[in-house]
This record gives C-alpha cells, sequence and structure tokens, in this order.
C-alpha cells in the first residue's frame, strides 16, 4: 500500500490589483481618490471594474474636491460595538461628481448641524498606513 502526507491549505493571500493599491496609497498618503473609466464616470471607493460595462478602470485620480453629506443616520447613544464612543452618524459621503457615496463615520459635531449636502473633511489617523483605517472620520467644514 502506497502512501502519502496530505495537508489542505490555503497558502495564496488575497492582494489588492493595480487600481485598488493606487487607491490604498492615496489613502496612505492623507487624499481620497477614485478610479476613473473611459466613459468619465469616477467611483470613490475606487473599483477594479465598472459595475456596469464591466471595463477594467483606467486609473485612480487624486480627488482634491467637495466631499458632500447625501443622508446620515445619528447615534445619540453609542452602545459598546460601536467604533466610537461619543455621538455621532454614520453618513453616505460623496466626493466630488463620483457615481457612488461611501458609508463612513461623521462626528465632532451635533445632530442639528447636519444637512443633506453639508461640506465635510476627512480625519486622518497618524499611523494607519495603505487601508481603510487611515480614514478615521469626517467632520464637518467650518
Amino acid at each position: 500500500m502506497l502512501r502519502a502526507s496530505f495537508k489542505l491549505e490555503y497558502a495564496y493571500k488575497r492582494s489588492t490589483g493595480k487600481i485598488i493599491k493606487k487607491f490604498f496609497t492615496f489613502l496612505a498618503n492623507k487624499k481620497l481618490s477614485g478610479s476613473t473609466f473611459s466613459n468619465g464616470d469616477i467611483f470613490v471607493p475606487a473599483l477594479e471594474f465598472h459595475p456596469e460595462t464591466r471595463e477594467p478602470a483606467i486609473d485612480v485620480i487624486d480627488l482634491n474636491e467637495k466631499i458632500s453629506l447625501l443622508n446620515w443616520t445619528w447615534i445619540a447613544s453609542p452602545k459598546k460595538y460601536h467604533p466610537i464612543q461619543k455621538p455621532f452618524a454614520y453618513g453616505l459621503i460623496q466626493v466630488g461628481n463620483s457615481r457612488t457615496s461611501m458609508l463612513h463615520i461623521i462626528t465632532d459635531c451635533n445632530e442639528s448641524d447636519l444637512h443633506k449636502d453639508i461640506e465635510l473633511v476627512p480625519i486622518w489617523k497618524q499611523d494607519a498606513g495603505e487601508n481603510m483605517k487611515n480614514l478615521a472620520y469626517f467632520r464637518v467644514n467650518g
């Protein structure tokens, strides 16, 4: 009888594509960016492929543009499982003319300060690296 050792494992570590890698590099440099496509669409957070046409993204561009609040939910009394322990909002945030919005935290404000299309600014962590955790939260501009 023949015998051979066998070990079931998944040694592959997921890698990012070139577009997502660039998006994370922008985050590490405390900048928001988006993926661009041949039809002029911009997506934030960046996407490798257009969700409708399936074409690959052309590049990632710096979006030093207005950051707007589209909608939000106020958390007046955070629970222990919430990411921060002071009042905050989960907001749908749009960067420039992006076709998409992203969900993130808005804090250092009162619920009455929030309204549709108010301008926000990103607050960055000092040492989070090339990932979404580098973007700590947003606050109202002003």
